[in-house]
């Protein structure tokens, strides 16, 4: 059995506006089985089973195009997520699909948080061969860093895995306004 290790422990963004950061990750962040974790007056922590594994904290200067991609038990919590973080004054960024520049069995959706991190909701799948991670051992991160540590190049593949997720985080064009969507097919748009 291979056992994955976990690349990064935990993350922080730095927020202008915790209230307003806040409101939008507790809301998106719900549906997938992560709750508030030791709020403080200008910090607060998200984990599951009480583990904080995510932080937004109020400073400067805040956190801007990063990349944090949460884990979610199926796609009705990765679609809950999406209207939850919308609803909540994230931007669209890409919208709940399966992305197949990824993989076949890769569903996802994107948003934009208040300072244009990408933000990511995905279904956790195992490969073929390889047990799932129970809840409680499952990361509530999947990061740039760890996606690219454990990315393998399809065979005949010109580009590698590694290269499209690089891709989808926006290191490729730019709209007139700025911000960067996202097609399923891995264009930007």
């Amino acid at each position: 059995m291979t056992v994955r290790r976990v690349v990064v422990d935990h993350v922080l963004f730095v927020v202008a506006d915790l209230d307003a950061s806040r409101g939008l990750y507790t809301a998106a962040l719900a549906p997938l089985g992560y709750e508030e974790l030791y709020p403080q007056d200008d910090c607060v922590s998200y984990g599951a089973e009480e583990l904080d594994d995510f932080t937004i904290c109020r400073g400067e200067p805040v956190t801007t195009a990063a990349h944090v991609a949460f884990s979610a038990e199926g796609r009705d919590a990765v679609d809950a997520f999406f209207a939850a973080a919308v609803a909540n004054g994230a931007t669209v960024r890409g919208e709940p699909g399966v992305w197949t520049q990824y993989s076949e069995r890769y569903y996802a959706a994107f948003v934009n948080d208040l300072h244009q991190n990408n933000v990511e909701g995905r279904v956790a799948r195992a490969r073929a061969g390889r047990r799932r991670a129970s809840p409680s051992r499952r990361p509530l991160i999947r990061t740039v860093q760890g996606t690219f540590a454990n990315a393998r190049a399809p065979q005949g593949s010109p580009s590698t895995r590694a290269e499209q997720k690089h891709r989808a985080c926006g290191d490729t064009q730019q709209s007139k306004t700025g911000k960067r969507n996202l097609s399923r097919d891995g264009s930007a748009t």
